[in-house]
């Protein structure tokens, strides 16, 4: 979406040879897979990499087994990317709807929250080791419970990628 595309655009100037693909028409979690698929049957990469939320989407599980099954990693959030900004903050694994998380983000950043703000990286980014650790905790409390991705909320996985992208810094 918007929102992870200008995140990760302007992570990106940190960055070697990374190149971002990104689906901006609210797509389901399955069609990115898909996507994601043909993109790197087309051509040679090192890694693969969706980017989604749970969002209401009913195919989100479906569409982590699938990228699994074609070494394809996910950096999902669930429910929304808004919960790996709030990492940036605090810890928390307890479930937060989108309006909850921002306005938490909100109290937070101390202004307005706008999803497809230029600045929200360079805001966020001195606080990058703390959301990469409020992350995992969160990932291996909800993995420890078991059950399905699409149960763990509030829950994402993008700091594993954000920790694969630091190993790529020019």
């Amino acid at each position: 979406g918007k929102t992870e595309k200008i995140y990760f655009e302007n992570h990106r100037s940190n960055l070697a040879d990374v190149k971002i693909v990104p689906c901006l028409h609210n797509e389901n979690p399955l069609r990115v897979v898909n996507r994601a698929i043909n993109e790197k049957i087309k051509d040679n990469y090192i890694q693969v990499w969706c980017v989604f939320d749970k969002d209401d989407f009913k195919d989100f599980d479906d569409a982590i087994f699938k990228a699994r099954k074609n070494n394809i990693r996910c950096a999902f959030s669930n429910e929304s990317f808004e919960v790996w900004y709030l990492l940036h903050y605090k810890y928390f694994d307890n479930y937060k709807d989108r309006t909850k998380c921002i306005r938490e983000l909100e109290e937070e950043l101390g202004l307005k929250y706008d999803k497809v703000d230029e600045q929200i990286y360079g805001i966020l980014k001195s606080k990058m080791d703390i959301a990469i650790q409020n992350a995992k905790k969160a990932h291996q409390r909800h993995m420890a419970q078991g059950g399905f991705p699409s149960t763990w909320c509030s829950c994402t996985t993008v700091y594993e990628l954000m920790d694969e992208l630091k190993k790529w810094k020019k």
